[in-house]
């Protein structure tokens, strides 16, 4: 039975699919808006691809110290707030968005994979898949939604940010709350309460 966590899950991997496959199709309109040579916005997979390197090296740590819930909200606002700093028709904060995104990225990996295996022990891998079967799906949309965008005059932002930011919000209202849960030694901690499991365990 999948739950609201499950579907939180699937869904920040939905973002971070159609944000990161639809970088490549927005820097074109990107670089015109910014006034710049393809040369100056063709590095931007790359800082998108670093931060999520490094963030990767260190991002089990932090959601170690908060709980995957918080991990998680903390990996799909951040996404999102770099989505937004990309779209920016400003170069230095493009720049920085780039990077942005890439942290978030980095912990939507960290956090989701682990939480869906702990939801469903016996069929981590068949979650995970789904997760990853959805996520492919809606990036095969982007160009799409970013071209129609474009024809009926709303603009390429919208079809970048529109759906996500949308979707961002439901996964930020489907990630549970921290319960308190009693531990062998009598005391409270706070956790995430899915099923029997506690999901916002780090």
């Amino acid at each position: 039975m999948r739950t609201r966590a499950t579907w939180a899950g699937y869904g920040a991997v939905c973002l971070l699919g159609y944000w990161q496959n639809g970088l490549g199709t927005v820097l074109l309109p990107l670089r015109q808006d910014l006034g710049v040579t393809v040369a100056q916005v063709a590095f931007y997979p790359s800082l998108f691809a670093g931060a999520l390197v490094v963030t990767g090296l260190f991002g089990a740590r932090v959601v170690g110290r908060i709980g995957r819930g918080a991990g998680l909200r903390l990996a799909v606002v951040t996404m999102a707030t770099g989505a937004v700093l990309l779209c920016w028709p400003v170069r230095p904060v493009s720049v920085a968005g780039a990077m942005v995104m890439g942290t978030g990225s980095a912990l939507i990996l960290q956090v989701v994979p682990v939480s869906l295996a702990a939801e469903f022990p016996e069929h981590a891998q068949r979650v995970n898949a789904e997760s990853s079967g959805m996520a492919t799906v809606l990036s095969v949309a982007v160009p799409w939604l970013v071209a129609g965008a474009i024809a009926v005059g709303l603009g390429w932002r919208v079809g970048y940010l529109a759906l996500p930011l949308v979707l961002a919000g439901l996964v930020l209202l489907a990630v549970p709350r921290a319960a308190a849960v009693a531990t062998p030694g009598g005391r409270d901690d706070r956790c995430q309460v899915v099923t029997s499991r506690c999901w916002g365990a780090g």
